[in-house]
């Protein structure tokens, strides 16, 4: 008896425990992916993005995106579909990793190649230089362990021209 008790115990909790995980969405994507017009925007420009990615803490403690990749991303019509469907606006935001996933149907694999990265410092700083006129999105994560992961991703829809040098802070 006290076997088949714990054996319905350890049931319910996995019940309970898939219960609280969010089901993941599928978003099917009608904008095709414009490689030519990504690629137009990765050739070299003459203006820099600098960025800080930062969180705060609950408790007021902030965590850099240290580590992490930082990506500048062409805002193409698809990549625009896309941050609307992860964030909620065109513009991009905050996302806390217990949103639950996203799936994207009639995705091109070529959009996740056309896209600069680099890896963030220990004071959640990057720069991004030679870079093209155009809109762009500027995506991270910033992650950070108690019990369990915590923190999100982060993205912003920019625009640079003329040789512009723009400073961006990311941060929810």
């Amino acid at each position: 008896m006290m076997k088949k008790t714990s054996l319905l115990f350890v049931l319910a909790l996995a019940v309970l425990a898939t219960g609280c995980v969010p089901a993941a969405k599928t978003v099917t994507l009608r904008q095709p992916f414009d490689k030519a017009q990504a690629e137009r925007q990765m050739r070299p420009g003459n203006n820099t993005i600098k960025v800080n990615a930062f969180m705060r803490q609950a408790g007021g403690g902030v965590v850099t995106c240290a580590g992490e990749r930082v990506w500048l991303i062409p805002a193409t019509a698809m990549a625009k579909e896309r941050i609307t469907a992860w964030y909620g606006s065109v513009n991009g935001g905050y996302r806390n990793f217990y949103s639950g996933n996203i799936m994207f149907e009639n995705e091109d694999p070529a959009y996740e190649s056309i896209r600069r990265e680099v890896i963030c410092s220990s004071d959640g700083r990057v720069t991004f230089e030679k870079v093209a006129n155009g809109d762009f999105y500027v995506t991270t994560r910033v992650v950070w362990m108690v019990q369990i992961a915590q923190g999100g991703v982060l993205a912003k829809l920019i625009s640079v021209k003329g040789g512009e040098n723009l400073d961006l802070v990311l941060s929810n």
